[in-house]
């Protein structure tokens, strides 16, 4: 049976008239009724006006066909005004599709109704595009050229470019506005305005009004925290030793061609380069960091990146990139990027390295099992801000257990008199409300931390081998290497809330 016909079982014909009414939905005088015996009864629509139902999408971008029917008998038929009634009924103010009666014809010729059929649409808003930026120079690490042989030319040029007055750095274009749209009952709907490029002009390098982006004088390029700048260079041809003393400059990038003794400092608000081995030194830069060869017991600190061919027992902290061309043992380094041993013989051996989101390298701990572990997931400053909030209120709390003479926030107050319990009784109220604090700090910090495990791919890829000892950590989910595995990553599954190891 259909809409139009239906069966009843009653013991009187009037009876069944009644419950076939009721069924079809149409008066007695519209319905032809047959007895089919044995309390059966056959009812089917005479005549009946056509029908047409719409609602909306979910989104109100859509109309869509709800129900059809075309009339029966002397009903009145499928038309245009009756389409236009069902758009004014469900209150959409977007005019039926050129189509959408034929297409409704057609729907209720097929009987099919898993067909979803669109009548109208709103206007689709279009998202402006997005600045783009493209640099003609490089500011990524350039390690050395390394050949068939995995053998590394180190004559080849190193990261820190230099460049001269006027030219070129890149192109900039500038992020357009979106155009709004408008939903099928009226209502604007916003479009999303193109993002700015995340980039600043810094010393000596301008954007015209067209993007172009030019060095304002020659110099050494400094790129760190988005921020292209040109910095003079001040070229030390020999050591930084007695003779020369610390090297502090508030201005510039220095070149050094020689080496920095031991126990000797330098600092530049630029771009530091050495073009030799040091050990036992202290460098700071406000900018990047290039050892040519390397350092030993040392301690190097960037506000960029940092490149070395090796380093041993030194301590490398960057906000940017951590790049070792060879060796890096039984190093501490902290990243705010990625640290890449991948050139050379790419060895992480020992030590402990911290770093934000990727950990790349041919090989990773030792044969002998040397303790080696790699930390991904550097805290950010909003967690670093509620780490310490929690703290000062984790202090708090211990200095109130303090004065309460008690860990567990429940004084005795056998003895006391009614001044000395509602003293207490205010500190007591104080203590809920900082436990309570800490509590909502703890459950924001885990939310914090959920979220970043899920969003950002952190991920440690070894080229070669990995050797037991090896300990990998992400956002607090460790991993014990307890046999050597090749070619391999280890990544974060949200799912099985782990670390879990894929093939290269």
């Amino acid at each position: 049976m259909d809409k139009f016909t239906a069966t009843v079982e009653a013991e009187t014909r009037d009876a069944a008239l009644q419950q076939a009414t009721s069924v079809l939905g149409v008066s007695a005088e519209n319905m032809e009724l047959v007895d089919a015996g044995h309390g059966v009864f056959m009812a089917a629509v005479k005549n009946l006006d056509a029908h047409i139902e719409v609602t909306v999408s979910d989104d109100n971008m859509q109309v869509l066909l709800k129900q059809a029917y075309d009339a029966r008998g002397d009903g009145v038929p499928l038309s245009q005004p009756l389409l236009e009634q069902a758009f004014q009924a469900a209150s959409v103010v977007v005019p039926p599709a050129e189509d959408a009666l034929d297409r409704i014809r057609q729907k209720v010729l097929s009987a099919d109704e898993s067909e979803r059929l669109v009548l109208a649409e709103g206007t689709v808003p279009i998202d402006g595009w997005d600045g783009e930026l493209k640099l003609l120079i490089q500011t990524d690490i350039q390690v050395g050229e390394e050949d068939e042989h995995h053998r590394v030319d180190y004559h080849e040029r190193g990261f820190v470019a230099t460049v001269k007055k006027g030219e070129l750095l890149g192109k900039m274009t500038f992020p357009t506005e979106g155009r709004p749209g408008c939903d099928v009952f009226g209502n604007a709907v916003a479009a999303r305005s193109g993002k700015n490029v995340v980039f600043e002009a810094g010393d000596n390098v301008s954007i015209s009004e067209f993007g172009e982006i030019r060095a304002v004088a020659g110099g050494m390029i400094q790129f760190a925290h988005s921020v292209l700048s040109i910095t003079e260079v001040f070229e030390h041809s020999g050591d930084v030793d007695f003779h020369t003393g610390n090297i502090h400059m508030e201005s510039g990038s220095i070149r050094i061609r020689g080496t920095v003794a031991p126990g000797f400092e330098v600092s530049a608000s630029g771009n530091v380069i050495v073009g030799k081995t040091v050990k036992e030194v202290t460098i700071y830069s406000g900018g990047d960091i290039e050892l040519k060869q390397g350092g030993i017991e040392s301690s190097f600190t960037a506000k960029g990146a940092i490149y070395t061919r090796f380093a041993q027992n030194a301590k490398l902290k960057a906000d940017g990139d951590v790049v070792v061309a060879n060796n890096l043992h039984n190093c501490d380094v902290l990243a705010g990027d990625n640290v890449k041993v991948t050139s050379g013989k790419g060895i992480i051996r020992g030590g402990h390295i911290v770093c934000s989101k990727w950990v790349e390298a041919k090989e990773i701990g030792s044969p002998k099992e040397v303790d080696t572990l790699i930390e991904l997931g550097k805290r950010t400053e909003d967690e670093n801000a509620i780490i310490s909030e929690r703290a000062s209120v984790n202090e708090a709390i211990q200095e109130i257990n303090r004065f309460l003479g008690c860990e567990d926030g429940v004084p005795d107050i056998t003895g006391k008199s009614e001044n000395e319990v509602a003293a207490i009784e205010k500190v007591l109220a104080t203590l809920k409300e900082l436990q309570k604090k800490r509590t909502e700090l703890s459950s924001l910090l885990a939310t914090k931390t959920r979220e970043r495990l899920v969003c950002c791919e952190f991920r440690v890829v070894v080229h070669k081998i990995v050797y037991p000892g090896t300990q990998i950590s992400i956002m607090g989910r460790k991993f014990l290497v307890k046999q050597a595995l090749s070619r391999c990553t280890f990544v974060y599954d949200p799912e099985k809330d782990k670390i879990v190891v894929e093939s290269i």
